[in-house]
């Protein structure tokens, strides 16, 4: 899988979640990789931000079900799908290819990303992997230790943790 599948995925991560089908966004997401001349369309600034009014024109050309639409109008005011408002809340963009860069699986405000330039995109935090601080603790490092010994603060430390449990209970 390539890091624009991936980042792709997240986005339509919300969607599966409320059971819709994505063979309906194929088309749409079809148009949009025309429109852009972008591989993948929902891993870029451009159309997701600047270009809202296209891409709605473009919901409603490919006779996109409303339930799958990105962006909506309510009251003549353009609106952030709530999946994809998730998802813009969770990714950093590179200022000069307007791709993806950075995925924060916790959103933003919590030190786990990934980067696909950084621990091979493993889920890390300042480069430490977050499987190697659970590990750490669960071989009997104390959280401050566990701390000192991968150069991390306690909260960078306890954020790897919950990370981590988190896999676990969704696996």
């Amino acid at each position: 899988m390539t890091w624009g599948e991936f980042v792709e995925a997240g986005l339509l991560r919300g969607y599966r979640q409320k059971n819709v089908s994505l063979q309906k966004m194929r088309p749409f997401i079809e148009g949009m990789r025309e429109q852009w001349g972008v591989p993948y369309p929902l891993a870029h600034f451009k159309p997701l931000i600047l270009d809202q009014n296209l891409v709605y024109e473009l919901q409603q050309r490919t006779s996109l079900d409303p339930a799958l639409y990105l962006f909506q109008v309510d009251e003549g005011q353009m609106l952030l799908a709530p999946p994809l408002k998730d998802f813009l809340d969770r990714v950093e963009f590179d200022p000069n290819t307007g791709a993806v860069s950075k995925l924060y699986p916790n959103f933003l405000k919590t030190p786990v990303e990934i980067d696909p330039e950084v621990s091979f995109g493993v889920p890390q935090i300042k480069g430490v992997r977050t499987e190697s601080v659970a590990e750490s603790v669960a071989a009997g490092e104390t959280l401050e230790q566990a701390a000192l010994s991968w150069g991390l603060g306690a909260a960078e430390v306890q954020a790897a943790l919950d990370w981590e449990r988190s896999l676990k209970r969704a696996a």
